[in-house]
């Protein structure tokens, strides 16, 4: 009796073992099959960022040669003077976006933004103002600016030299701005934000309104239909696009949004007939 009790007991626990090991081996196998999920919506996503990269990177070269191989480069989209044939790729050079297929393409003249070299400041400071800025807050804009881009370490009346900065004791740099980042040390933060894509680094001292967006009107407070300062002082005449062009190509499609911007300069003096430059994803 003793020996029946004993092989019963050790079946029950046999069996119980057996259940557990399956139970381990399912929960196992369950992981394994969700990863491997995971694994091929990784690989999915993956293969779709490739191709709309690849997308983009094909749309910047068909860009780039139709662009430089006929006169869209050297007289825009627009120009209706002399009968010549080639394909306009885009309808302005004013930042506004044309479709082709499931990519698409803007093309902004850099003519038509807010340079700070030469220093366009009246229009800079139409942005500021549209952001809240008073003239004691220009007035002291204007100092920090100039301290800023100076040789020499006298502060003027509400500017900042070396040692002003909290957390920066190397700023101001004393020389001309690099970069148009250097304006987040000089304005708030949620103000630079807001101006920034109006901003370019090299311009030509003021705005062109024949390659200046609505949007910047807009942004900048400015009325066009009774403004006689801003009347176009070329009426009448053909304004050539001044061969610096900021081209932004976006990808849409199978839920994949993808998009590149970039800088094409017309070559002038060189051998090489352009240039791209400041690529990048986004």
């Amino acid at each position: 009796m003793n020996f029946q009790g004993k092989k019963t007991n050790q079946t029950g626990a046999a069996l119980l073992i057996v259940i557990m090991i399956t139970a381990i081996m399912s929960i196992i196998m369950t992981l394994m099959l969700h990863q491997s999920r995971l694994d091929m919506k990784l690989a999915a996503l993956v293969k779709q960022r490739t191709n709309s990269e690849l997308a983009l990177q094909t749309a910047q070269s068909t860009f780039v040669y139709k662009a430089m191989t006929s006169p869209l480069h050297l007289v825009g989209p627009t120009f209706t003077e002399i009968d010549l044939e080639y394909e306009p790729i885009v309808s302005d050079f004013k930042n506004t976006v044309s479709k082709d297929g499931p990519i698409s393409i803007s093309v902004q003249d850099m003519a038509g933004m807010v340079s700070l070299l030469p220093y366009d400041e009246k229009n800079l400071f139409r942005l500021l103002i549209q952001n809240g800025y008073t003239d004691d807050m220009l007035f002291s804009f204007k100092d920090r600016l100039e301290d800023w881009q100076d040789g020499d370490s006298l502060t003027r009346l509400q500017g900042k030299e070396i040692g002003d900065y909290e957390n920066y004791p190397f700023f101001p740099s004393n020389m001309l701005l690099q970069t148009v980042n250097e304006l987040a040390y000089l304005i708030e933060p949620t103000v630079f934000n807001d101006i920034k894509k109006w901003l370019v680094l090299y311009g030509q001292g003021d705005i062109n309104r024949q390659f200046t967006p609505e949007a910047l009107y807009s942004a900048a407070g400015i009325t066009i239909t009774n403004s006689k300062e801003y009347a176009d002082p070329n009426d009448g005449e053909f304004v050539y696009p001044s061969g610096r062009y900021l081209v932004t190509l976006s990808f849409n499609e199978h839920d994949i949004s993808l998009s590149k911007e970039f800088l094409l300069i017309r070559g002038q003096d060189t051998f090489q007939p352009f240039f791209i430059v400041n690529e990048k994803i986004f």
